[in-house]
């Protein structure tokens, strides 16, 4: 997992930009808490400091700092609606273009 210290990256998924990632953000949280392969690919925008995280250093955190645990749970949560309002947006569109 990677959190972005300084700078500014877009996510792309298939070619299309779907995110951005700026100071203090966390990415590669997917593959790393799914242990799969990535499902997007984050481009540097800006020059970039990113710290990674480790299993085992993600581990200890988790143990030492329950905040930690609470503040990636959140992050997730925000990411799930997000994309949810994305889904219900695209599904909207696409019945309005049907009843063209």
């Amino acid at each position: 997992i990677y959190e972005m210290l300084s700078g500014t990256a877009v996510v792309r998924h298939n070619g299309q930009i779907i995110g951005e990632i700026n100071r203090g953000e966390v990415f590669g949280e997917i593959s790393f808490l799914t242990n799969s392969p990535r499902v997007a690919t984050v481009i540097a925008k800006t020059t970039c400091f990113v710290q990674e995280t480790n299993e085992s250093d993600f581990r200890s955190m988790a143990q030492s700092r329950p905040g930690f645990v609470y503040d990636m749970a959140k992050m997730l949560a925000e990411r799930v609606v997000d994309l949810n309002d994305k889904v219900a947006e695209y599904i909207n569109k696409e019945k309005n273009e049907e009843l063209l």
